[in-house]
């Protein structure tokens, strides 16, 4: 808020604008493109997870707004194929999603 008026109030309310509306842009189509691969984990696509972590190692542990990661996903939705292929990948056992500080583990137990 006030940083926003301090930038209007010195002519530069649509360069700041314009600044947030492309960060909320890249934000969304990040959460748009993690569903996607979500969607992909629900449904037990290994070929398309093989291809993920050959294109993008780096991204192994990347969660959704929840901080659920792709192993939480395929704990929960009981894809032992897919959670083998992430452990071996390197995918964080320990990692908690922002809900309530469960892992991977509890995802798998509660499924």
């Amino acid at each position: 808020g006030g940083l926003f008026l301090f930038a209007a109030s010195d002519g530069y309310g649509s360069y700041f604008q314009l600044k947030m509306s492309r960060s909320l842009i890249r934000l969304f189509s990040r959460e748009i493109k993690v569903n996607e691969i979500m969607d992909e984990i629900k449904n037990g696509d290994t070929n398309y997870m093989k291809k993920l972590i050959k294109d993008n190692p780096n991204k192994i542990n990347q969660g959704n707004s929840w901080g659920q990661t792709y192993l939480m996903a395929a704990c929960r939705w009981g894809k032992t194929d897919l959670i083998n292929l992430l452990i071996d990948a390197g995918a964080g056992l320990n990692i908690s999603d922002n809900i309530n500080g469960s892992t991977a583990l509890h995802y798998a137990v509660w499924w």
